[in-house]
C-alpha cells in the first residue's frame, strides 16, 4: 500500500513523501527511511522508491513489500516536487 504524504517544515515549506506499507503487515513492522539518489536526475525524487532508476537498480518497493518492510522516502530539496519552490 502506497501513501503520498506532505510534511511541513519549520519554515512552512511542504515536504512531499511517499510511504510504503506492507499490504499484510500488522503493526509493528520493520521500517526504513529511503534516501533517493542524486545522479543528476532532479525530476525523480521520491518516485525512485517505486519506479527505480535504470542507472542504479530497479525499484525497491516490491522487494520491501514482499519482505514486510515499511519505507518512508522524503523528497529532498531541489528534487521532484521541490525542484521549483514557490
Amino acid at each position: 500500500m502506497l501513501e503520498d504524504l506532505l510534511f511541513t517544515n519549520s519554515e512552512g515549506e511542504g515536504i512531499p513523501a511517499r510511504f510504503l506499507r506492507p499490504a499484510d503487515g500488522h503493526p509493528p513492522v520493520p521500517a526504513l527511511i529511503y534516501a533517493h539518489a542524486h545522479g543528476n536526475r532532479y525530476e525523480m525524487g521520491r518516485d525512485e522508491l517505486t519506479e527505480g532508476r535504470p542507472a542504479l537498480v530497479g525499484p525497491y518497493a516490491p522487494d520491501l513489500q514482499q519482505l514486510g518492510i515499511a519505507a518512508l522516502c522524503l523528497e529532498m530539496p531541489c528534487f521532484g516536487a521541490r525542484q521549483h519552490p514557490a
